[in-house]
């Protein structure tokens, strides 16, 4: 039975928004984490207020360098253990690599993989003390095939799917449950924070709503899967490059992410 203290990155918007209220209304202390402090105190005392758990917020920017030991160290020092992490937060980039600036390109890298990874090895490393625990990483249907145009972003996803099956297998010794989610696009501001135009994410007819991939990641998680990939369209896709040339993959992601431009 998954129980206990959660921590939530990127908690202010879309997924990790709604995973905030999912996990309230079952009763789940919270601690959110984001960069935007005061969003995260409109939403700390909305779940208090409606569901009478204590939440606590921690305005930060995890796409530096030592966020998450900073991160972890703050947890310690305010008395919070963590029994469920859910690495949310990340952000894409898009448009010609040539073009684009490295330094957005290492702030994904940063978030996306790095911290990810790190917040995965302290808490585990609780975790593991206490024989129990949970980590819900975010991913995406983007991890299982190359994407031109926003290569940086697939890989990141890739690397994250890797990493929690990986995980889920080597950390399950130790009573600690690894779920990766991989929804396709979900209808939040992140295509927008990414370039992308509103319009041709909601025409696609894989798209779905946050909350309705929020409640399908925890539901994944407390039952205990290795993988989750909400929506039947977006388990074609997944599936789908275990039968196809990956050159055509390749080019079929490449021509979308190039014509949402």
């Amino acid at each position: 039975m998954m129980k206990g203290r959660v921590l939530i990155t990127g908690a202010s918007t879309g997924i990790g928004e709604a995973m905030c209220h999912y996990l309230a209304k079952q009763k789940h202390d919270l601690v959110l984490v984001a960069r935007n402090g005061e969003r995260l105190q409109a939403l700390a005392k909305t779940l208090t207020e409606q569901f009478g758990v204590t939440v606590t917020s921690c305005p930060m920017d995890l796409a530096v360098n030592g966020a998450a030991l900073s991160l972890h160290e703050w947890c310690k020092s305010q008395g919070l253990n963590i029994d469920i992490l859910i690495n949310n937060a990340g952000v894409g980039t898009r448009g010609d690599w040539i073009s684009t600036n490295f330094d957005d390109e290492y702030r994904l890298i940063q978030l996306n993989i790095v911290t990810l990874a790190e917040l995965c090895k302290l808490f585990a490393r609780d975790m593991a003390e206490r024989k129990q625990g949970w980590i819900l990483n975010v991913a995406s249907i983007a991890g299982f095939q190359p994407g031109p145009w926003m290569s940086n972003y697939y890989a990141s996803k890739a690397y994250v799917l890797s990493l929690s099956e990986g995980l889920g297998h080597e950390l399950k010794a130790h009573g600690i449950t690894v779920t990766a989610l991989c929804p396709g696009p979900v209808k939040t501001p992140f295509f927008e924070n990414a370039g992308i135009p509103e319009e041709k994410i909601f025409a696609n007819p894989a798209t779905m709503t946050a909350e309705a991939v929020a409640a399908a990641g925890i539901e994944g998680l407390r039952s205990g899967k290795r993988l989750v990939i909400p929506g039947f369209i977006n388990k074609m896709i997944a599936q789908s490059g275990r039968v196809s040339p990956r050159n055509m993959q390749t080019a079929v992601s490449g021509w979308l992410n190039q014509h949402s431009i």
